[in-house]
């Protein structure tokens, strides 16, 4: 660990003496992976980065929330630096991400609970299964709009609406990860009325992702080298386990 933390420290030390912080935007509403209360951004991302960026790298940091399109057009412009998410096609052609992820979730299917179609949706095993259900999304998520672009999706304005449009029967189905549903059948009261079906449809990585413009890019390896190392030990476990996940 020592010996570790040693070229961490060599690899890490020449960029960050000379740099100013570095600049990442996030999600405001993201819950709980990232978002604003009152003017301070927290979530399981914003305490993934302060143990890697912050404690271990030793880098100052500034963190800024807003609706997730306006996030990504802050690092795409260059006025920010980096953001955490899902590296599509589309972000990848201006920002360079992490080999290690983040964070890994796991992504399943929620519907309304008593669908006349449940024990049709209890045998969906990939999102191939997906074309005859109405889903629902919200906008600014790059990663659904790629992965649905051939399905009937209902574009609500925040990731909560998404749910409210599901309990009212809007649309059959929500696709999300357990971090976000866990958070808000408890915070919204849905828990009885949204069901979780078996199927694990996927697991998406969240990388680290630096404007290709940005001097901080080059502290990548570094970032990777880091988080190896608090998975392999188990603190990102121990973070995750914080938002009852």
């Amino acid at each position: 660990m020592k010996y570790f933390l040693l070229v961490t420290f060599l690899l890490i030390s020449p960029m960050t003496a000379k740099s100013d912080p570095i600049k990442l935007v996030f999600s405001d509403s993201y819950v709980p992976m990232s978002w604003d209360s009152s003017g301070k951004m927290r979530g399981i991302i914003i305490d993934v980065l302060n143990a890697t960026l912050k404690k271990n790298m030793g880098m100052v940091v500034q963190y800024k929330g807003y609706p997730w399109a306006r996030a990504q057009s802050e690092v795409r412009k260059g006025i920010s630096d980096a953001f955490v998410t899902v590296p599509t096609k589309a972000r990848l052609e201006y920002t360079t991400c992490s080999t290690e992820p983040v964070i890994v979730t796991e992504v399943s299917i929620y519907a309304y609970a008593n669908h006349p179609r449940k024990n049709e949706l209890l045998s969906v095993k990939s999102y191939d299964d997906l074309d005859s259900y109405v889903l629902v999304d919200y906008l600014g998520n790059g990663w659904a709009k790629g992965k649905f672009k051939d399905l009937n999706v209902i574009w609500a304005e925040t990731l909560e609406q998404t749910y409210k449009l599901l309990v009212a029967k809007r649309a059959d189905i929500v696709v999300r990860n357990s971090f976000n549903f866990d958070y808000f059948s408890r915070h919204l009261d849905i828990r009885d009325k949204i069901e979780k079906m078996p199927a694990i449809l996927s697991s998406v990585n969240f990388h680290l992702c630096i404007r290709k413009s940005s001097e901080h890019v080059a502290i990548l390896p570094a970032f990777d080298a880091v988080m190896k190392e608090m998975r392999e030990t188990g603190r990102i476990n121990e973070i995750t386990a914080d938002y009852g996940n």
